[in-house]
């Protein structure tokens, strides 16, 4: 197993105009809920049982 001691404290990288910002433009939000959405429905509360179908 890797030991993440290296990497564990650095900061987030910022690409702001750089290449990769270009290449990878930051997603809309509305876009991100729309891809992440079926997978709340994955979710329950523990002890409550899931709706038959």
């Amino acid at each position: 197993m890797r030991d993440y001691s290296d990497i564990i404290d650095k900061e987030r990288p910022v690409h702001d105009g750089d290449e990769f910002s270009y290449r990878h433009p930051k997603m809309a939000e509305q876009d991100r809920a729309k891809i992440f959405a079926p997978f709340a429905a994955l979710k329950t509360v523990p002890g409550e049982e899931l709706p038959e179908q």
